[in-house]
């Protein structure tokens, strides 16, 4: 059988663009996007055509064919012209820094071109990496999978990874467990709300104003109340309208959690088996 001589492709330069995802604290949108002005990131829009070479070191991105390639409602979305309208608001920063990624076999030389946070609606957010490797001599193509494979997981390893899948799933569980965690403490401060109710309402004699209330209204004692009873009345009345909102609340809330984790796990498997 005759010897077949596989000679690995050589390359002289590789793009990346890694996109994590994470969790956003409900409403900090806007304490995030000064944060980020005061950290030297702009606002990305359509019509600012000098960023076009900005950020994506020599290439050059026509804001005209981005804005001609979708449709004109989904450009409000994607490219909001405000922080105040409703979308995807990009944050993008310049960068050109260089590193290298050292192995245990390998030194690998790349670029950051510049970085965007994306902070979308739902409490997300996308932080997105502009790479490039562009060795003084052609490099191998396995170095520049290398590279990639090791970058994208942000942390130093000697093994590769086993599974995209079980990875996917590890950090949809991270922001699930955050998630939970900013449900735990609502549902503390509804029962501390509650309790401060209940523990007021007895030191006021709420249980007196409340027995007038059972069976039939006795409304000849309410027209004879003092102004502390009317006081516990009141507030009485507004712990069980506040409850019910809160309850509501809380059961709405935990409806959209279920949906949203039903569909990012649809999406993270489906994307992973692609993959």
């Amino acid at each position: 059988m005759q010897q077949i001589d596989i000679q690995e492709k050589k390359i002289d330069r590789a793009l990346f663009q890694f996109v994590f995802p994470f969790s956003l604290k409900q409403g900090t949108e806007s304490t995030i996007s000064s944060f980020l002005k005061k950290s030297g990131f702009k606002l990305f829009q359509l019509n600012q055509l000098e960023d076009e070479c900005a950020y994506y070191g020599d290439f050059k991105v026509s804001h005209r064919d981005m804005e001609a390639y979708y449709l004109s409602f989904t450009n409000k979305i994607l490219f909001p012209h405000s922080e105040k309208e409703k979308g995807l608001h990009r944050y993008s920063k310049p960068l050109n820094i260089r590193g290298k990624l050292i192995t245990d076999t390998e030194c690998i030389p790349f670029q950051i071109h510049s970085v965007d946070l994306t902070i979308c609606p739902y409490e997300l957010g996308f932080l997105t990496i502009r790479t490039e490797l562009k060795p003084f001599t052609s490099m191998p193509l396995s170095h520049s999978l290398e590279f990639a494979d090791r970058f994208r997981v942000l942390e130093p390893r000697t093994r590769k990874d086993s599974s995209t899948k079980r990875e996917a799933k590890q950090s949809l569980e991270s922001l699930f467990r955050y998630q939970e965690n900013v449900n735990a403490k609502k549902d503390s401060l509804l029962l501390l709300i509650l309790t401060l109710y209940s523990v007021v309402g007895q030191m006021l004699g709420m249980g007196l104003v409340v027995s007038d209330f059972i069976g039939r209204i006795k409304w000849r004692n309410i027209r004879a109340y003092n102004p502390v009873e009317y006081f516990a009345l009141i507030l009485a009345a507004s712990g069980v309208i506040i409850s019910l909102i809160l309850g509501i609340q809380s059961l709405y809330q935990w409806i959209i959690d279920q949906r949203n984790r039903k569909k990012w796990v649809k999406q993270t498997v489906l994307s992973s088996t692609k993959e």
